[in-house]
């Protein structure tokens, strides 16, 4: 059927919502839309105005295809990198065969060193696979490590997915079983965090802006992380009235780690889940890794959450949430996938030790 790929401007608000809720996404306010791609603090990064997405255009005027374009500051070792994520990447069933040249204009556009997609679910995967575009290289991002906090809900949960009948009642004994395991997590994060307060922060404030300072020009690639970077991203993760909780420990004023948790509901089967969506604090710094999740954990208690949980960071991060006793579970598929536009940024990148992603980078929190 006939289209044509084309930048996505604002008044396609309607066309790309009617397309979302075809393909089973929900509909997101006009307003959260704008401030996504209207307020983003990395517009104009590099120096040029990236495009907020490509559409595919039907004949008659219907947008049948998608592709929303994020422009993102990183930096590694003090050398700032103009990167662009993929985000509501979808094509109407008929019009399948435009999801390429869509996906060249956005890999085509200039102005951009780094390229990425965050959150690639199974058909997405196959697809960045078959274009040769390059899994971050960093283990088991197709691993989610958790912690169950609400073993009698989450047991319950479980069999409600499962369709089994009295998922209520038999919850109890499944309950029991993993609330025995739980007491052996819950004492090893309070012993290694013995001696660190941990605050909730409301506002992003110029501590941020000296943490990040402070960390820069590690040969690590991160999303720069100042404070009108993590104001926009947090404003952008509480659409909708969800919840987010930023946890930090704090020392003599100072911020000396922090994570971000994101509160995620399937109503469905009755499951509240908190993600882990960015945690910073001094390479294998056991001590605060500790308290920030012990702290995440309480909250999950208070708030009826029966699931915290992980996916992505490196192999350091991984290796100290499973000592405290996270779970592992297989996601379906790779989640993480980067393009280089230079050799030698590519080269840089190929080192495992350079790579911490999270779901704080690309639109994992939008």
């Amino acid at each position: 059927m006939a289209a044509h790929v084309r930048p996505a401007v604002p008044e396609d608000y309607k066309g790309i919502m009617a397309l979302r809720t075809r393909n089973g996404m929900l509909e997101m306010p006009e307003k959260n839309w704008r401030y996504i791609h209207e307020s983003n603090p990395f517009r104009g990064a590099g120096g040029s105005e990236l495009a907020t997405g490509w559409a595919v255009e039907a004949d008659d005027g219907t947008i049948v295809g998608y592709l929303g374009n994020i422009p993102l500051t990183y930096e590694l070792a003090g050398e700032s990198i103009t990167a662009a994520a993929m985000s509501t990447w979808i094509v109407d069933s008929e019009y399948r065969n435009y999801a390429l040249p869509m996906t060249r204009k956005y890999l085509q556009q200039t102005g951009v060193d780094l390229f990425l997609n965050t959150t690639a679910n199974q058909n997405a995967s196959n697809f960045l696979e078959a274009m040769r575009i390059a899994r971050v290289p960093v283990e088991e991002c197709d691993i989610c490590l958790y912690w169950i906090t609400d073993p009698k809900g989450f047991a319950e949960s479980a069999l409600r997915k499962l369709n089994a009948p009295f998922a209520k009642t038999l919850s109890y004994p499944g309950g029991l079983v993993l609330s025995a395991a739980n007491r052996l997590t819950t004492g090893a994060l309070r012993s290694w965090s013995a001696g660190v307060t941990v605050q909730q922060i409301s506002n992003i404030d110029e501590r941020f802006d000296q943490f990040w300072e402070e960390r820069r020009r590690e040969n690590v690639l991160r999303l720069r992380r100042d404070s009108s970077a993590l104001t926009w991203t947090l404003t952008c993760a509480r659409r909708d009235g969800r919840k987010v909780w930023t946890l930090a420990t704090v020392n003599g004023g100072k911020i000396s780690g922090y994570g971000i948790f994101l509160l995620l509901e399937n109503a469905e089967i009755g499951l509240k889940r908190m993600r882990v969506m960015d945690l910073q604090v001094d390479q294998g710094d056991k001590k605060s890794t500790a308290a920030i999740i012990a702290e995440a954990v309480k909250i999950c208690g208070e708030e009826g959450v029966q699931v915290l949980e992980a996916i992505g960071f490196n192999s350091s991060k991984r290796a100290i949430f499973e000592e405290f006793g996270a779970r592992r579970r297989q996601l379906t598929n790779w989640r993480y996938y980067y393009k280089a536009k230079s050799p030698s940024l590519a080269e840089k990148l190929s080192v495992t030790g350079v790579w911490d992603p999270c779901n704080l980078d690309g639109d994992g929190c939008l």
